[in-house]
């Protein structure tokens, strides 16, 4: 009963690899339109990644696994175009067969050099043909397997990260175990690259074999590679396939070179734009971008219509919370926070009821000092205010500058802010924000 199953299902097979085409192209078009549709939510979802980092250094580590989703879907983009175009190219032959059957090289009546050059490098049409269909379901293939293998590799930068931090946090940091340790990984992982790149060579080594098989079966499981290893294998069995095997690793490093690409002009323009020397788009909310994401100060134009300057200073957890601490020691905090789950299901607390908003906001007010054209300005009323228009919550002012005359100023913006001096961690005053403006 069983080789009957077999038969069947080996006819099955056939018969679906046969018709393979219609369904590459169906996934690939769908793919192709939905991944262009997702490409304005993915750019949001990095932006609010960015953001979050901005706020606080534990939530950097979003801006990794953001990474590997934005390799996917380029490659996925990518890889899925060159796939229709060789498809649609497919096809376009098999239409021409039917007009014009092979090519008819006597009727030419070519040289014999390009006689003997034509043939033997394009040899019949059917060949032609065929050769399109291999490469077709090879690049087909070759995407989702890229797609794994940068999820694999994005698991591996994952663990090696999880590790350090580890021993970050540890005491073994700098010690003889932490060097062991590291020693030990970057060996590792060296033996199982030089396996995968080189189509599973370490394998065929026999004394080889008792020391990197529980490597080989760690490092699988950690970057589940059982997930594309049966395509791996099934690509390389074949001499086409290993050549499309080979070209694995120099892939990711061209897409990474690509997406690395730049070309440099204007040579006598800084490339850094910070400083009283020029004008930072960021400064002003009529003229940041909405994907720009920032953690200083701005104000509403540049350009100044009435005797009144909102200035809004974003609160930075990062580097405000260690301020705050020093400046006014025992207040408590507005929000519990961290991860919290609030909603249908609810196990802790966001806000802190024994929080005195006042007293908040007279202690992160005292952490400024604002300069009009180099003169101190009295302390000014600030307010909480969440920006309308920048994903940023701070503190927000309206400076009466009626007695302006018309013209450019500078507001300059001081912040007590953390700083290390000799190993010590104390506050600073320090310039925070240098924004020029024009009254007219």
């Amino acid at each position: 009963m069983e080789k009957p199953s077999k038969n069947k299902l080996s006819q099955w097979l056939e018969v679906l690899q046969q018709e393979s085409w219609q369904l590459e192209l169906l996934v690939s078009g769908f793919a192709i339109f939905l991944l262009i549709g997702t490409y304005d939510p993915l750019i949001d979802l990095g932006r609010h990644a960015r953001l979050l980092a901005i706020d606080s250094p534990t939530y950097t580590a979003l801006l990794f696994p953001y990474g590997i989703l934005l390799a996917v879907w380029f490659a996925l983009v990518f890889n899925l175009i060159i796939h229709v175009l060789f498809r649609g190219l497919w096809i376009s032959t098999i239409g021409l067969r039917y007009v014009s059957d092979d090519i008819d090289f006597d009727y030419f009546r070519f040289s014999r050099p390009f006689d003997r050059f034509l043939r033997r490098k394009i040899g019949s049409f059917d060949e032609y043909i065929e050769r399109l269909e291999k490469i077709c379901s090879i690049i087909f293939a070759f995407t989702f397997l890229i797609i794994f293998i940068i999820i694999s590799l994005g698991l591996f930068i994952g663990l090696v990260a999880l590790v350090k931090f580890g021993l970050s946090r540890s005491d073994l940091r700098g010690g003889m175990i932490d060097s062991i340790i590291n020693w030990t990984l970057l060996i590792t992982c060296t033996l199982y690259f030089i396996d995968f790149v080189s189509l599973g060579r370490l394998k065929r080594v026999k004394w080889l074999s008792v020391v990197y098989y529980p490597i080989y079966r760690f490092y699988g499981f950690i970057t589940l590679a059982f997930l594309y290893r049966p395509m791996y294998y099934n690509l390389i069995d074949n001499r086409f396939g290993r050549w499309v095997g080979l070209l694995l690793v120099p892939y990711i490093i061209m897409a990474m070179f690509l997406a690395s690409f730049n070309i440099v002009t204007h040579g006598y323009f800084p490339t850094s734009r910070t400083g009283k020397t020029a004008l930072s788009t960021s400064a002003y909310d009529d003229l940041r971008d909405e994907t720009t994401r920032t953690n200083a100060a701005s104000i509403p134009s540049k350009y100044l219509d009435s005797g009144f300057l909102e200035l809004f200073l974003p609160y930075n957890p990062n580097s405000d919370d260690k301020s705050i601490e020093v400046i006014c020691p025992g207040l408590t905090p507005a929000k519990n926070t961290g991860i919290k789950i609030q909603g249908i299901i609810s196990f802790n607390n966001i806000n802190n009821r024994r929080s005195d908003p006042d007293s908040l906001l007279t202690c992160m007010s005292s952490m400024h000092e604002l300069y009009l054209n180099d003169s101190l300005l009295p302390p000014q009323r600030f307010r909480f205010y969440q920006h309308p228009k920048r994903d940023n919550v701070g503190l927000l002012t309206v400076i009466d500058v009626n007695f302006l005359p018309r013209g450019e100023h500078a507001l300059t913006v001081k912040t007590q802010l953390p700083d290390s001096v000799d190993g010590r961690d104390t506050i600073r005053l320090q310039e925070s924000a240098y924004i020029p403006f024009w009254k007219e």
